[in-house]
Parts: C-alpha cells; structure tokens; sequence
C-alpha cells in the first residue's frame, strides 16, 4: 500500500520472493501517484504489548478432541428440560499470522487467535417457541475451554430458554430500556459507532463531524473502544497497520472526544492514529 496525500495505491502478491514484493510496491507507487520512488532504509522489530490470553494454541488440538466439547454441550441442552426442542452448538478458531512493514522503517509480528464456543437453544411448549444462546470466546487459547464448560454454556441456554416460554410480547410503544453488557455493544457500534469514524469526520459525511467537544448524549453516557481488555474478541495487540491496540474514549459525560483513525486520516486529520487501521 502507497500513500500519496489523500491517493491510495493497492497492490498484492502471492509470491513472497524479494524480487516480487519489489515489483509490487512498484506497481502500488504508480497507482498512487503515476511514479515510483526507491528508498533504502533499515527495518527495526518493534516490541508490542500482549492483550491475548494463549497458553495453548488451538492449532495444536486434534479435531476429535474439540468434538467432544459439540457433544457435551449438545447432550447437556437436550437433558436439561423435556421442553428443549432444538440445539445448535459451533465451535471455532483461527490463527492469523500478519507481518507488517513500512517505509519509516517500522516492522511488527502478530499471531491473532481467535476462539469461540456457542450454544443455541430451542424450548417448545404448547406451541410457543423460545430459545436462548450462551457462549465463551475471544482471543483465548484452548486451555479455556473443557468439558464442564460445555456443560455450563448448555445449562445457561437451555435456562434461558425455558425461563422464556412464559414470557409476553413487548408491548408497542416508546420505553426506557436497560442495556446488559456483551451483545449491546453492537447495538451501539451501528447506532454510533460508524458515525465516529475519522474518514467520515475528514469528508464531513458523519453526523457528528463537527461536534467534537460538544453534547451528543445525556450527561449519564460514557462511550469508549478499548483494544486492550485481555482477552476480549475486539481487542488487539496491534491494529493492521501495525498501530498498538488502544483505550480511546469518544464519549465522556454525554461529551463527543474525538474520533476513530487510522493512519491516512490521522495524518490529513493533524492527529495520530487511535489503533483503528482495518485491512483486508
């Protein structure tokens, strides 16, 4: 990738041989600016923090064995009550491993693990249906995960999901609501969260580009993007291009503090960027 004030050149290899990767920054310089630039420079390995928690990597562990967490769980639901009618269990896990270098001088390594077990419920009782879902997961190691957790994650569903058959429609209507933790935070990555993104706030396009420093929620709202809980799905040791994972706040006391960037946009922006690069 070559930047060139607000141009992007984009270029890809699947040979990894030097003479190749040479030729693709080439062809990225000229996309980027119609000429390509030699620069000599030395790369220098950055130390970078750890926010993942892996002991143990999943690559490492035979399919049979993360089988018998399915069965466990699948067997655990079906047991739990006479009105469990359906169950979907998933596990999954990957390794990501980036390199990542540029013209400053500036080269980085990271392994991503990602892991994560699920477990889905259905009840039926009298014909109305419910269902209810439990799961473990995030940038863990398999040591995380076992058999009695298996179990916990059925119970909790199939709990959920029984304790919900008795329950009655929402009326319609304006409500105040309480938020629980976990899943709401995608609630509020798409109510706001795009919203406060730097490429928006530099083209002017987000509703909230000029209103840093200024009220955009009640006073009883803090709102922050943290890449460094340990072990947390989101968070990241560095971004994709190499950044170190961050704590930012961009809402404090119902106060806009600033938005989310990545390298290109900090820069046209006077700013740095918060960890937020994204490429794929």
């Amino acid at each position: 990738r070559v930047l060139d004030g607000e141009k992007t050149g984009y270029a890809h290899s699947d040979d990894l041989s030097l003479d190749k990767l040479k030729e693709t920054a080439r062809v990225a310089g000229l996309i980027a600016s119609g000429k390509a630039k030699q620069k000599d420079f030395d790369l220098i390995k950055q130390k970078i923090p750890s926010y993942y928690m892996v002991k143990t990597s999943p690559d490492s562990i035979v399919p049979a064995e993360k089988a018998k967490l399915l069965w466990k769980a699948n067997s655990t639901a079906r047991n739990y009550n006479k009105s469990i009618s359906q169950v979907y269990v998933s596990y999954s896990d990957s390794n990501t491993e980036i390199t990542i270098a540029n013209s400053e001088g500036f080269l980085v390594n990271d392994v991503q693990t990602l892991t994560r077990l699920i477990v889905f419920v259905s009840a039926l009782e009298k014909g109305k249906r419910s269902s209810g879902y439990a799961y473990k997961g995030g940038t863990l190691g398999y040591e995380h995960y076992n058999l009695k957790l298996a179990a916990e994650l059925a119970e909790e569903a199939g709990r959920m999901a029984v304790a919900m058959l008795p329950a009655e429609d929402a009326p319609a209507g304006e409500y105040p609501i309480v938020m629980a933790k976990g899943e709401c935070g995608t609630f509020f990555h798409e109510a706001i969260g795009h919203s406060l993104e730097g490429d928006g706030a530099r083209k002017k396009t987000t509703c909230f580009w000029d209103k840093k420093g200024e009220m955009i929620a009640t006073e009883i709202v803090s709102l922050a993007d943290d890449g460094t809980i340990p072990g947390a799905r989101g968070s990241i040791n560095v971004d994709d291009e190499g950044t170190p994972g961050q704590k930012n706040i961009l809402i404090r006391d119902g106060k806009c503090q600033g938005f989310l960037y990545d390298k290109l946009n900090a820069k046209l922006m006077n700013t740095k960027s918060t960890g937020s690069g994204r490429r794929e």
